[in-house]
């Protein structure tokens, strides 16, 4: 059949994007990322945070072995086998190959220095000298159960504190890494005897941190969590490193995960009255605890 001249032959159109609407396909596709990438975020921080507190739970575990085992709770350095990390260690995963007693319960996967470091403290109480935590870390004070007579659901074992970061170990100028200033100790600029405060003026009017990165082998209650770390006066008081303020941090958004003495886990939130947060810090103190 042929066709003639003048009939007009329809074909379909070729199929193609415009510019335009590529461009609103890569935009939206933008879009659903910048959407996504929050809630996975969110997704890995809350399984981190799990984890972490689970690393809490077993540590809880391990003390309260310990404690069947020496009828005394992990803490005092003096004891055989060294700081509470060490007297833990044969009732956790770990090892001393590295030269320190480690186990990767003592990380958080939610700190970015946290790997091969010590991410969790024993609680000191408040003042150091004081000896009123759970734990007298530097001293020789035997903490028996009967000896938390605030109750042991009422008083902290151990909380988060942020690790060294890589160049820990190093002296530093100062003025360097504001960011990690909260895992540094600093300085009031005088001593002041009344702990609240002294609370008051680390956490408000604090001078620059020290030089050199300061261990301490445990945390106190004198500040609540995430606040600054703070020697009481310049570093030619002499009551500057007996009186100081050491306190939990963590990177999870809010507060810190901190272990009591019967077993329990709780979020402690930033905002937590100074008050309590001292009730929690001593074991022997006789005040009335909200229940947490």
């Amino acid at each position: 059949m042929t066709r003639n001249k003048d009939e007009i032959v329809c074909r379909p159109a070729r199929g193609a994007f415009t510019l335009l609407e590529v461009l609103v396909c890569i935009a939206l596709i933008g879009l659903l990322l910048a959407l996504l990438l929050p809630a996975v975020q969110q997704a890995r921080e809350a399984a981190r945070r799990t984890q972490c507190k689970s690393h809490l739970h077993q540590m809880g575990i391990a003390a309260h072995n310990y404690e069947s085992t020496h009828q005394i709770f992990p803490g005092a350095a003096h004891l055989a086998g060294g700081q509470w990390q060490a007297q833990m260690l044969p009732y956790l995963e770990g090892d001393n190959d590295s030269g320190y007693p480690y186990s990767p319960v003592y990380s958080c996967p939610s700190d970015e220095f946290g790997e091969g470091r010590y991410c969790y403290q024993v609680n000191d109480g408040l003042w150091p000298r004081y000896s009123n935590g759970f734990a007298m870390v530097q001293g020789w004070v035997y903490v028996r159960p009967a000896d938390i007579t605030d109750g042991l659901s009422n008083t902290a074992a151990f909380a988060e504190k942020l690790a060294w970061p890589d160049y820990g170990g190093l002296e530093i100028d100062p003025n360097l890494f504001p960011e990690h200033w909260i895992r540094r100790t600093r300085h009031t600029s005088a001593y002041i005897a009344d702990i609240d405060r002294f609370a008051d003026e680390c956490r408000d009017n604090a001078l620059l941190p020290t030089r050199n990165w300061i261990i301490d082998p445990g945390y106190n209650h004198i500040l609540t969590p995430n606040q600054n770390s703070c020697f009481n006066g310049p570093r030619t008081e002499p009551e500057a490193d007996r009186y100081k303020a050491i306190t939990s941090t963590s990177q999870h958004l809010g507060g810190v995960h901190v272990l009591f003495a019967d077993g329990r886990v709780v979020f402690v939130s930033d905002s937590i009255d100074r008050s309590v947060w001292h009730a929690a810090g001593t074991r022997n103190g006789g005040e009335a605890v909200a229940s947490f």
